[in-house]
């Protein structure tokens, strides 16, 4: 499969009924199939994730793959979390790492 000229775009768009209703978040960005993509989601929540492969010259969509995703975790500073909810998330993180064994 030649992909030398194509270019990659991920778009995440919010599914979640408490945002849609006011406005929809969404994330895009540029990827490589060559490397795995890093992408940031601001929030927890159903996302429909769009994959769209672009002509290099002219950018005409060759081709796009859609599927719902569900982000379960969105990474915090441990340092700025409550007590209580620092407590928490370790308990958690113990559980699965006991549950993984």
């Amino acid at each position: 499969l030649d992909t030398s000229g194509l270019t990659y775009t991920v778009r995440f768009d919010s599914l979640s009924a408490e945002e849609s209703a006011a406005a929809t978040t969404t994330t895009e960005a540029d990827i490589s199939p060559s490397s795995p993509a890093t992408v940031t989601l601001g929030a927890t929540g159903n996302y429909l994730m769009t994959v769209s492969a672009l002509d290099a010259s002219s950018e005409a969509v060759v081709a796009e793959y859609a599927t719902e995703i569900v982000c379960k975790y969105v990474r915090r500073e441990l340092r700025d979390l409550l007590r209580e909810d620092r407590e928490r998330l370790l308990k958690a993180m113990d559980l699965v790492a006991v549950v993984a064994e």
